[in-house]
């Protein structure tokens, strides 16, 4: 047994924008099949990770029978899930007037920090590494481009 962890490119370094490149979870489980498939693997548990989940449940529906089972941290099947924040960003589509600004005053040092730290016991013993290297990819040139045009919905 073996394990394969293919690093969708939605985050870091990985998410500078590209000429002609749509990011979208359709498109990124197209490629990540493509990966799947040249390796060839047959049957897999699959995990999936915050953005990483959307593209894990739709290469899933696709061929259900590849996967033996889903390990899932933080990624939503649905809204369930979601905080109020999150989901009134998602309700809103890139290119509706006002959900780039609405998602980019998220993507602010003030937002940041309390993403990472609701709902900890104890968020003074989190490290503040976590936050500013967040914020500082954020302010790379494009990369909150790439972040407000990518469709937020987990389906």
């Amino acid at each position: 047994m073996g394990a394969v962890l293919p690093v969708q490119p939605r985050r870091r370094r990985a998410n500078q924008t590209r000429d002609g490149f749509t990011y979208s979870s359709g498109k990124l489980a197209d490629i990540t099949e493509i990966f799947i498939t040249r390796l060839g693997l047959t049957q897999f548990v699959m995990y999936v990770f915050d953005y990483g989940a959307p593209v894990g449940f739709r290469i899933a529906l696709r061929h259900p029978e590849r996967i033996a089972g889903p390990v899932v941290q933080n990624g939503n099947a649905s809204d369930e899930g979601l905080s109020g924040m999150f989901k009134a960003l998602i309700a809103r589509r890139p290119g509706e007037p006002g959900a780039a600004g609405a998602l980019r005053a998220c993507l602010t040092a003030e937002s940041i920090r309390p993403m990472h730290a609701a709902g900890a016991a104890h968020p003074d013993r989190i490290d503040p590494d976590i936050w500013t290297i967040d914020q500082h990819f954020l302010g790379q040139p494009g990369h909150q481009a790439a972040v407000t045009s990518f469709p937020r919905s987990p389906r």
